[in-house]
């Protein structure tokens, strides 16, 4: 028997980070980020990348056909522009003209899934006529912030990033510039993301997963390598986790979140030379709640709502959703009137067209939470271990 402890309301959040793919798997996936959120700022490394405002238009325009086709149209598909040297300020001063474009993305070149054909040289010169322009015609910069340099550890290559890049760079050459330093994952840069909107008044924010909330390191590791935990930016120390939680709920306005959401083929997660993300979107809200308890932190519902549903479209500059959404606490009651535990554990979504399982990393995890969605259709997909 299932008893719900608590239920609580908070309006509808929005997702500032998330990978939809393409084609069938974009048709698998997509509707499940109508779930918890109003909308999404949707990422650009696909195969080929979006570059320019009219492949950014044929894309959305695909999300919303999938997503009507499963009869959800109150979700909103906000897109990026995938920056390289030949981005022109042409392309960016037509990007800001539509209200439907939010950012250009950095990609260093090689960091992560899709980047190769990204920014070859922060610092040179066909890079800097891209920042000017962004930051000349008002488009924000979101940053995948880790080094390209393969020697540097993988642990490190965040804190690197700021070293090389940020501190030297960005915040001397571009104060003007709107930026998201994307999925952050270590307490140094938490306090460089508040040292920077709090002290230097600076247009810098960031974006925290869930996965790298609630999990760390030592999850890739446990009972053996386990590639459903392997994303990038890697997953990093326990105390780093809980400096991003406690980043999250602080109610600072420079934080929110971004799901990260990057769904592959398990196929390609278990593979020799394995793709790198982690595909949380079905439980993104209820991983983000789960997190605060392993952290023992104690969180009201206005630090949910500002960190889910407030702080990103305050900083982009667009009216938070008027929905709701209710998340269920559920425990599992006993006849003795005991707790046996939770109930919800999200574990693959089976695509039956294509015979493709994707994976989320809760396998081995149970959650305490669960959004409460009226497509419980839809959910019928989501594959919970027996």
């Amino acid at each position: 028997m299932k008893v719900i402890k608590t239920a609580i309301v908070i309006t509808k959040p929005y997702n500032a980070h998330v990978h939809l793919r393409q084609d069938q798997t974009m048709e698998t996936v997509a509707k499940f980020s109508a779930r918890s959120f109003c909308g999404a700022t949707v990422m650009p490394n696909t195969t080929p990348p979006i570059r320019t405002v009219d492949e950014a238009s044929d894309y959305r325009d695909k999300i919303l056909v999938a997503l009507q086709e499963d009869g959800i149209t109150n979700f909103v598909p906000r897109m990026t522009l995938y920056l390289t040297d030949n981005t022109s300020e042409d392309e960016i001063k037509e990007a800001v003209e539509t209200d439907w474009i939010i950012g250009g993305k950095l990609y260093p070149q090689g960091v992560t899934t899709n980047s190769d054909g990204g920014i070859s040289s922060i610092i040179s010169k066909k890079a800097v006529k891209v920042f000017e322009a962004m930051q000349k015609h008002g488009l924000p910069l979101l940053i995948h912030g880790e080094h390209p340099d393969k020697n540097v550890d993988i642990f490190d290559r965040e804190k690197r990033f700021l070293e090389a890049y940020m501190f030297t760079w960005f915040n001397k050459n571009f104060t003007g510039l709107k930026i998201v330093l994307e999925h952050i994952t270590c307490k140094d840069t938490v306090d460089y993301i508040r040292d920077c909107f709090f002290s230097l008044g600076l247009d810098v924010a960031a974006t925290i997963t869930p996965h790298h909330m609630l999990f760390n390191r030592n999850d890739i590791f446990a009972n053996g390598i386990d590639p459903h935990f392997y994303c990038k930016p890697i997953l990093q120390r326990i105390e780093d986790s809980k400096a991003v939680t406690e980043a999250a709920y602080s109610k600072d306005a420079c934080f929110f979140l971004g799901t990260d959401s990057a769904p592959h083929p398990e196929y390609r997660k278990i593979m020799r030379g394995g793709a790198a993300g982690i595909f949380n979107e079905v439980c993104a809200i209820e991983m983000c709640l789960e997190a605060a308890e392993r952290h023992e932190l104690r969180v009201s519902p206005l630090e949910i709502i500002e960190f889910t549903s407030i702080n990103a479209p305050e900083f982009f500059g667009f009216e938070p959703s008027k929905e709701t959404l209710t998340i269920d606490k559920i425990m599992g009651g006993t006849e003795e009137g005991g707790d046996d535990g939770v109930r919800f554990t999200p574990n693959r979504i089976f695509d039956k067209r294509t015979s493709t399982f994707f994976h989320t990393p809760l396998y081995r995890h149970n959650l305490s939470w669960k959004v409460n969605w009226e497509r419980e259709d839809l959910m019928a997909q989501v594959q919970e271990p027996s």
